[in-house]
C-alpha cells in the first residue's frame, strides 16, 4: 500500500485552466441553443504530466486534450488524450483514454458509474515480457458539494505494464474544490493506490 499524499495544482495552471473554462463557458451561455449542445473539449499545455504519482512525460512538458459528450439522461462519452514519454513508455508517444457512464444526484448527492480504457500506444514494458501498459478501469464516485471521492478498480489483466496480475488494483482520490476568488480554484487531493 503506497501511503497517502496530498498535492495541489500549481496556481498558475489553474488560473490558466479556470480563465480558458470560465471563457468557453460564458461564450456558451450567450445563446440559448449552445447552453443545450452536450458537447464540451478541453485543451491543455502542461510543463511534466503526472499521473497516480508518476511522471507520463519523463518531466517534460506534456500536450493534452479531449472531447466529451453528455446526454441529459446522465449517459456521457468521451475521449482525452496526451503526449507521453517514449523513454518512460518505450516505443510510446501518446496516451489515449476513451470511456463512458452514467451520472445523477438523489437530492444534494451526486453520483458516477463509468468505465475507462487507458490505451498507450505502441508502447510495452520489455522488462515485463512486452506485457501492455493498456488498462481497463471501472470508476464509481460520490461527491457532495466541493467534496469528491472516486473509486478506480483494475478489471483488466494489465495494468501499467507492472509484474503482479493488475485485475483488482484500487486507486482512491478524495478531493476538495475551493475557489479562491472568481475563476480561481485550489483543488487538493489525497491519493491512495494499492
Amino acid at each position: 500500500m503506497k501511503p497517502l499524499t496530498c498535492k495541489l495544482l500549481p496556481l498558475a495552471l489553474a488560473t490558466l485552466v479556470s480563465t480558458l473554462h470560465a471563457g468557453a463557458h460564458a461564450q456558451a451561455a450567450a445563446t440559448p441553443e449552445a447552453e443545450a449542445l452536450p458537447i464540451t473539449g478541453n485543451f491543455t499545455i502542461t510543463n511534466n504530466y503526472v499521473s497516480r504519482g508518476f511522471t507520463q512525460s519523463w518531466s517534460k512538458p506534456a500536450i493534452q486534450g479531449g472531447i466529451d459528450y453528455a446526454h441529459a439522461s446522465g449517459f456521457f462519452v468521451g475521449t482525452w488524450a496526451s503526449s507521453i514519454s517514449g523513454t518512460e513508455f518505450r516505443g510510446g508517444s501518446t496516451e489515449w483514454d476513451v470511456y463512458a457512464g452514467y451520472g445523477g444526484s438523489v437530492g444534494d448527492v451526486g453520483y458516477t458509474a463509468a468505465l475507462y480504457q487507458y490505451l498507450y500506444q505502441g508502447s510495452s514494458a520489455p522488462a515485463v515480457n512486452g506485457r501492455k501498459y493498456n488498462y481497463t478501469e471501472v470508476k464509481l464516485g460520490l461527491s457532495r458539494g466541493a467534496l469528491s471521492f472516486n473509486t478506480f478498480v483494475t478489471v483488466s489483466d494489465d495494468y501499467f505494464g507492472t509484474f503482479d496480475q493488475g485485475r483488482g488494483s484500487l486507486y482512491r482520490s478524495e478531493e476538495h474544490t475551493s475557489e479562491l476568488q472568481s475563476r480561481l480554484h485550489l483543488v487538493c487531493r489525497l491519493l491512495l493506490e494499492k
